[in-house]
């Protein structure tokens, strides 16, 4: 029964909650130019959903350039996991990268909203 529990606050924890909007204009991440940072940001591909970059505002100071996905327990369908962006900064600026969490194929507003502000130095 014990186990369960845990089980259960463990997928709670997990599963990113609806409406969780993160907006600040201090910047998020600081970084020299050609420095490289990465995001990580809770997600489970098996309710549809993931992180999607939907557009990045300011300079055009950073570039994407890696994602992954890292599954939290191997062997436990459906718990979620890590989905992880790499961006580098290649000039310099501010910049403010929008992710939204959503499923592709709806029109509906994203569940979660992520705005990250960048400085490059």
């Amino acid at each position: 029964m014990t186990n369960f529990f845990c089980l259960a606050a463990l997928i709670a924890a997990l599963t990113p909650q609806n409406g969780n909007d993160s907006k600040s204009s201090t910047p998020s991440y600081v970084v020299k130019e050609n420095e490289t940072f990465k995001v990580e940001l809770l997600s489970n591909p098996s309710t549809g959903y993931a992180w999607y970059i939907a557009k990045k505002g300011g300079s055009t100071g950073v570039d994407s350039v890696g994602h992954s996905y890292h599954v939290a327990y191997v062997g436990m369908p459906s718990t979620g996991g890590k989905e992880t962006f790499e961006f580098k900064g290649v000039s310099k600026g501010i910049s403010t990268l929008t992710l939204y969490y959503t499923r592709p194929w709806e029109k509906d507003k994203p569940a979660q909203i992520r705005e990250i502000v960048v400085e490059v130095k």
